[in-house]
Formats: C-alpha cells, structure tokens, sequence
C-alpha cells in the first residue's frame, strides 16, 4: 500500500487520528474527526502539539506524549475527562487515547 494511499484511508476513518512525526510532536498528519475534538481547523496540523492545544486540552501531559517517543513505550491513556465548547455550549466527554509508537528497521522511533 502507497503512502497517499494510507493517508486517504486515514482521512476517511471516522476515528479521531494523529501521527506525530518528530520528538517535539510536530503534526504529520491529522484527520478531521481529531480537528473536530481539539476545535482546531486544517492551519493547525502545521504546528507542534504544544503550540497547538494546552495538556488541560488534550487530557494529558504533553510531556508524557514526549516520554513514549523517548522510551520507545506504547501507552493507553483511559478515561480522559475533556469538557469541550460545542457552539457555545460546554460539553464533557471522556475517551482513550491510544499512543503507538511507530519504529524505524532500526528500533527507533520514527512516529507516534
């Protein structure tokens, strides 16, 4: 499978999706439906994570998300508590969050 292929697929998918693609979280790729959870629109994929959304955000520490990349670890984070302003209206929510770690041939981390 070509890469534009995976990125339509990605695209599509209804699940909310990031690949970050450096150490600094930097965005490589964001889908629609994540767009949609932080209320960020399509100029926001061209920042890293921590220029874009606050850890009260995102449910989690961005430093954690910096850790997996570090250690190489994949980690569930359960339960996040978010409360979201949907047109005006606050709305909590919780959800996973699922970080995998992406590994090169040679063992490092090549994205999240």
């Amino acid at each position: 499978m070509k890469n534009e292929q995976l990125l339509e697929l990605f695209s599509r998918t209804k699940e909310p999706l990031v690949i970050f693609d450096s150490a600094e979280l930097h965005i490589g790729f964001v889908n629609e439906a994540m767009l949609k959870l932080w209320q960020k629109d399509e100029q926001a994929a061209n920042n890293p994570l921590s220029q874009l959304i606050s850890d009260a955000l995102v449910g989690f520490s961005i430093k954690d998300l910096q850790e997996c990349w570090q250690s190489g670890h994949t980690r569930l984070f359960c339960g996040i508590a978010n409360e979201l302003n949907r047109d005006g209206n606050a709305e909590f929510m919780r959800y996973d969050f699922h970080c995998q770690v992406l590994r090169g041939e040679n063992g490092e981390t090549r994205a999240l």
